[in-house]
């Protein structure tokens, strides 16, 4: 015994308690290094991941100003391709305003093109397949496909994924 603490030795044998005395110290300091190096390794995420939001930040403005950019560049090419156009036109023999009128038809034209590619794909968004597939649910299940208490479910003809009346045949 030194100092009031006891050794682990009693009248010159060996009880074992200073060896675990100093296999428990060993697996105190085992788990706080343990314990340190997570904290260490959770403040490197920490950072890393602060680190990289912040770039991604950066990163995502910087893709909506080139973004902007590009549809103001595209814009006055397009304005250019036009003032050529009608210059073209005008030195065909067409008078200005006839060129800006055939100009105009042509854009026209384009629009009318769009407006009808664009009905045909808000075709797809009527979920035909699963309107279907509800309208065939259990009886308990149609609560969910019906209008308000005691109105029936509004029915439309069954399309195809292009807008076109399905015949109930896979293609």
């Amino acid at each position: 015994m030194k100092d009031g603490v006891s050794d682990g030795v009693k009248d010159g044998v060996d009880d074992g308690s200073h060896r675990r005395r100093g296999s428990e110290e060993r697996l105190v300091d085992a788990a706080g290094e343990r314990l340190s190096a997570l904290l260490d390794r959770g403040t490197s995420t920490a950072r890393l991941a602060l680190a990289e939001t912040r770039l991604a930040a950066s990163s995502a403005a910087l893709l909506v100003g080139l973004a902007v950019a590009a549809i103001a560049l595209a814009f006055v090419i397009w304005i250019q391709l036009l003032v050529l156009a009608g210059y073209g036109l005008w030195g065909l023999g067409l008078t200005p305003a006839g060129s800006m009128l055939v100009l105009l038809g042509v854009h026209l034209a384009m629009a009318a093109v769009i407006g009808l590619l664009a009905r045909r794909l808000a075709a797809d968004l009527r979920f035909a397949h699963t309107r279907r597939a509800l309208s065939s649910a259990a009886p308990e299940d149609r609560a969910v496909t019906t209008g308000a208490v005691g109105e029936p479910a509004a029915t439309t003809p069954h399309t195809s994924a292009r807008g076109r009346p399905d015949d109930g045949q896979a293609s």
